[in-house]
């Protein structure tokens, strides 16, 4: 909300009556915005399981495990720091035995609105073509995120490089949306590009 759309709603003036009667207005719906957290994604073939794309996407396949840390700076150097875009993954996931160390956790976290719950869900999945990824979802509230658990059919995912593993160097990514999993409550921005011109 900008300061043009407050003044529409709040009209010319700012009045006494106006600010007592509407600000416990505004304010109850503020809270309650913000207190409401997404719908748990189920299976479900006709769901919205893209993200919400704040700047424009490029999607490319997902490289090797060794090759991912590299792959990933060189694409953020074809472009400029004015270009802000998201840059996703595409592969497809399957296979029970090439999951491992399935965990889920409840974070609680210090908001203005008090303290806020989110569920992220990790484990590690090994290609037996790539390698091991260690794969992350996060989504605000408190979930049961059963729909991560693999199964012997594939299933197209979008994934962000988030950065590596100390000691092993093995690539963290964050799943941004699951074929077949919805509704996606995720909105996902961008990154700048590093060529300098």
């Amino acid at each position: 909300m900008n300061i043009y759309s407050i003044r529409i709603l709040w009209g010319r003036g700012f009045t006494f009556t106006k600010v007592v009667v509407l600000s416990p207005l505004y304010l109850l719906v503020l809270l309650m915005g913000c207190s409401v957290s997404p719908p748990t994604p189920t299976h479900d073939p006709n769901a919205q399981w893209m993200p919400e794309w704040i700047h424009p996407v490029e999607y490319r396949e997902l490289p090797n495990s060794t090759q991912v840390s590299k792959d990933f700076h060189a694409w953020r150097l074809e472009d400029s720091p004015s270009t802000w875009k998201v840059r996703c993954y595409r592969t497809a996931l399957g296979g029970s035995s090439r999951q491992r160390s399935y965990h889920v956790q409840y974070l609680r976290g210090e908001t203005p609105l008090g303290r806020g719950v989110t569920t992220e869900a990790s484990f590690y999945y090994d290609d037996p073509i790539r390698g091991t990824y260690r794969m992350i979802w996060r989504l605000r509230g408190k979930h049961k995120p059963d729909f991560l658990l693999m199964t012997d059919s594939n299933r197209q995912c979008l994934l962000y490089f988030s950065g590596q593993e100390g000691v092993s160097g093995i690539p963290i990514m964050t799943i941004l949306g699951v074929k077949g999993i919805g509704p996606n409550s995720v909105s996902w921005g961008g990154e700048p590009g590093l060529k300098e011109r």
